[in-house]
């Protein structure tokens, strides 16, 4: 199957050195959110984890049972 996009080696030296820049950007941008989200969860324990994850399984299990059902209809 071939590939639609450009090879890394057909880009000329300004490309990929704005290519690089861009993923650096989206790097830096991803530590800051991850760093914010640790230092505000750091202190849930296994059993709020748990919870969570319960809760966020309802939900979405819900949400596409209900899709499920009104598409069905």
């Amino acid at each position: 199957m071939k590939s639609s996009h450009k090879n890394r080696d057909s880009l000329n030296p300004k490309q990929l050195r704005f290519a690089e820049n861009i993923s650096l950007i989206i790097l830096k941008k991803q530590r800051k959110a991850a760093n914010y989200l640790n230092k505000k969860t750091d202190r849930f324990n296994a059993r709020t984890w748990r919870l969570i994850l319960l809760g966020f399984c309802l939900l979405s299990g819900g949400y596409f049972l209900n899709l499920i059902l009104n598409a069905l209809r």
